[in-house]
């Protein structure tokens, strides 16, 4: 289980990097209450996840013009191995705007949401193609990724098991903003706001 709540943790990390990135969701999940916007709490006190988004955010800064994260470096920020990874991931590279990852297939990771956040327990999660591709941009405040110029077989869908909730905020990732506080997600559906501090 703890596996898979840093693997979102870790997904999100990964994605988050553009300068197309959507304000309106940015604006509407800083909000207070805003009724279209979902925040999904800190799921796991853990601090080794507070450490690593921390650290991992300059370091995702200093390679996003032309470089390359291998997959073991990236895992390593949450301690973790390529053998915690069912995802099999290749490094993530970024070169002239652009941000790929690559895996040995595509997947589904799946993290559980206690009733405590919710007042039910709630399954959600990403489905992530062999194949992520976006735009990339970022400065020491924020790393931005657009991913809605890509056709659907290279975006990943986020997902939540609950039709009402879904068909409000999950579908195909379009846009990420990581400003190191926290991500937001704008999807075919709605915004979603992950926090990390």
């Amino acid at each position: 289980m703890l596996v898979n709540k840093l693997l979102v943790g870790l997904f999100c990390a990964v994605l988050a990097n553009s300068a197309y990135a959507q304000s309106t969701c940015e604006t509407e999940c800083r909000t207070p209450g805003s009724p279209l916007c979902i925040t999904v709490p800190e799921i796991d006190s853990n601090a080794q996840i507070k450490w690593a988004f921390a650290n991992l955010h300059p370091y995702i800064v200093r390679e996003v013009e032309e470089g390359e994260i291998p997959a073991e470096t990236l895992l390593a920020f949450f301690n973790m191995t390529t053998d915690d990874d069912p995802c099999g991931r290749h490094a993530t590279k970024f070169s002239q705007g652009k941000i790929k990852n690559t895996g040995v297939s595509s997947c589904r990771v799946t993290v559980g949401i206690p009733h405590v956040v919710f007042g039910f327990d709630l399954n959600l999660g990403f489905d992530i193609p062999i194949n992520l591709i976006g735009d990339v941009s970022g400065s020491s405040d924020a790393i931005h990724m657009d991913f809605s110029e890509q056709d659907d077989l290279n975006r990943a869908v986020f997902w939540i098991e609950n039709a009402a909730l879904n068909s409000d905020w999950g579908g195909f990732v379009n846009h990420v903003f990581y400003g190191g506080k926290d991500i937001v997600i704008e999807t075919t559906n709605g915004c979603v706001r992950y926090e990390i501090q």
